[in-house]
């Protein structure tokens, strides 16, 4: 009975090292887009067609979803914070970003999925205004 339970536990960790390792695999198989293949991603994701709602559906969460759907295709995408000049921390805005292998990095808005200008030190507008970047944040990871 001892030496089935055994091989029942060796079973169960050799199943949870092969689903890690596929995971793994997974998040490395994400690529750096061509700028056609980001654009043509953008154009075909369906996250800008949500509804904005500054207490259940915002910036952060158009940015995570537009994320997300890159890593089921397996294209890296950034989810991109931009922190603003006399704004305080807690509202800064999210976009996103790919590091396209002919142009380099590119940003979009995924409310809207237009291609942004961004730079520490440029303006980023808004429907409230026009905001001073003064730091930009990347998180690659899903």
């Amino acid at each position: 009975m001892k030496i089935q339970m055994i091989f029942a536990v060796l079973a169960v960790l050799i199943m949870i090292g092969f689903f890690a390792t596929i995971v793994i695999q997974n998040i490395d198989a994400r690529k750096d887009p061509t700028y056609a293949s980001a654009k043509y991603f953008i154009d075909n994701d369906e996250t800008n067609k949500h509804s904005y709602d500054e207490d259940i559906y915002d910036c952060h969460h158009f940015s995570i979803d537009v994320r997300y759907n890159a890593s089921l295709v397996d294209i890296k995408c950034a989810y991109v914070l931009l922190t603003f000049e006399g704004v305080a921390l807690g509202e800064n805005h999210a976009i996103i970003s790919f590091d396209t292998t002919d142009k380099g990095m590119i940003f979009f808005e995924p409310q809207t999925d237009e291609e942004v200008d961004c730079m520490v030190g440029g303006y980023y507008v808004l429907p409230t205004g026009s905001f001073k970047i003064i730091d930009i944040q990347y998180f690659w990871e899903v």
